[in-house]
C-alpha cells in the first residue's frame, strides 16, 4: 500500500467460498430462512443453488458481477468442487490446512460482524462532526491529476536536479543522462486520498513545479497537472462517513477482543519461529478484517 493511497482490496477466500458459505452467513447475511432466500435458482446433480448463496457470492467477489454471470460462476465452481471431493483432495494436507485457515478467518470475520451490530450504527452527532472535521475529504474535495516517476533509489543530486527542473521532463532527461531506470505513470486522485506531503503543495503557489517524496523503498517525482473542484454535499458524504466509522470501530474492537481473550487464554509459545519458515515470508498473527479505507 503506497502513500498516495492506490490501495487495492483482494479477497482470498474465493476459492472455498461454496464449502463456507454456511458458515459466511453466519454474521453477514443472518441465514434468513424465509421462502425468497431459498428459492432455488438452479440445481447441479440435485443440490439446489439459491438466492442466499448468490448473495454469498456477492460478498466474496470482488467487482460487482451481474447475478446471471454470478450464478454461472458459482455453478462452474461447484462442478470444480464436485471433482475435487470425488478425487479426496480434501484430504491433502495443504488443502485441509488452506480450509481451515480460511474457515478461521471466515468465524473471527462472523464474531466481530456481531459484535459490530450489537454496537449498532454511528451516532447522527458522530457523522456530523466527521463531515466537519475533513473538509479536504468532502466539502472542499479537490481531484487532483498527477505525474509521477518512480525512481528505486534517491540522493543529494537527484534532489537538486529535481528542485532546478521546470518539468517532469526535465527530471526525465536527467535519469537517462544517467542510466538511472524509473517508471512514469498518471494518475488522478481527491484529495481525501491524498498524504499531507501532496496536500501542502495544492495550498502552494509554486505547486506546478515537480518534487520528490518517499514511498517506501522507492523514491517519487511528482508533478501536479490539474487541480480541479469536486465537493460533496452532507447528504453524499454521510453514506460514506458511516463506512468509514462502522470500518474504524471494528478494528478498534478488533484489537480490544483480541487483548480481552488473549489475557485469560492459556497460551504456549512452542519453539516459537524468529524469522521464516523453509524459505517462507515472515509468520505474522492475523485476525478478522484488513485495515481498509473506505472512500
Amino acid at each position: 500500500m503506497n502513500c498516495l493511497g492506490i490501495r487495492a482490496a483482494t479477497k482470498t477466500r474465493r476459492m472455498i467460498a461454496c464449502t463456507f458459505i454456511a458458515v459466511a452467513c453466519i454474521g453477514v447475511i443472518g441465514c434468513d430462512n424465509s421462502p425468497a432466500k431459498i428459492q432455488a435458482l438452479a440445481r447441479i446433480n440435485g443440490e439446489a443453488i439459491t438466492v442466499r448463496h448468490l448473495q454469498a457470492a456477492h460478498l466474496n467477489e470482488s467487482g460487482n458481477a451481474a447475478d446471471g454471470a454470478l450464478l454461472e460462476t458459482i455453478i462452474d465452481r461447484q462442478l470444480l468442487q464436485g471433482e475435487a471431493l470425488r478425487m479426496q483432495l480434501d484430504r491433502n494436507p495443504n488443502v485441509r490446512m488452506a480450509i481451515e485457515a480460511a474457515q478461521a478467518r471466515i468465524l473471527a470475520d462472523a464474531y466481530l460482524d456481531h459484535k459490530i451490530v450489537q454496537e449498532g450504527k454511528p451516532t447522527q452527532l458522530e457523522l456530523d462532526e466527521y463531515f466537519q472535521k475533513h473538509p479536504e475529504q468532502f466539502s472542499q474535495r479537490k481531484i487532483v491529476d498527477l505525474t509521477l516517476l518512480v525512481t528505486g533509489s534517491g540522493d543529494a543530486q537527484l534532489k537538486e536536479a529535481v528542485d532546478s527542473a521546470q518539468s517532469l521532463d526535465d527530471v526525465a532527461a536527467w535519469l537517462e543522462g544517467r542510466n538511472r531506470s524509473y517508471m512514469r505513470n498518471r494518475l488522478s486522485r481527491t484529495s481525501g486520498e491524498l498524504p499531507a506531503e501532496i496536500l501542502s503543495r495544492l495550498r502552494d503557489a509554486d505547486s506546478q513545479r515537480p518534487f520528490t517524496m518517499s514511498d517506501g523503498a522507492n523514491i517519487l517525482v511528482v508533478e501536479i497537472n490539474r487541480i480541479s473542484a469536486s465537493p460533496l454535499t452532507k447528504e453524499e458524504a454521510l453514506p460514506r462517513i458511516e463506512r468509514e466509522l462502522t470500518e474504524r470501530r471494528r478494528q478498534e474492537l478488533n484489537r480490544a477482543e483480541v487483548a480481552r481473550l488473549r489475557s485469560f487464554a492459556k497460551l504456549e509459545y512452542l519453539n516459537r519461529p524468529t524469522s521464516r519458515i523453509a524459505g517462507k515470508e515472515p509468520l505474522t498473527h492475523e485476525a478478522g478484517h484488513a485495515a481498509s479505507e473506505v472512500r
